[in-house]
């Protein structure tokens, strides 16, 4: 499991990390 890896605070981080950069880079930049 990845959070037992990593731990909570390394997911929340991560997390919001790739989903702004998925949102704002993939999502609009590149696709549109």
């Amino acid at each position: 499991d990845w959070l037992k890896n990593n731990g909570p605070f390394d997911a929340v981080v991560d997390g919001a990390n790739v989903g702004l950069f998925n949102q704002g880079t993939y999502g609009f930049n590149f696709f549109q």
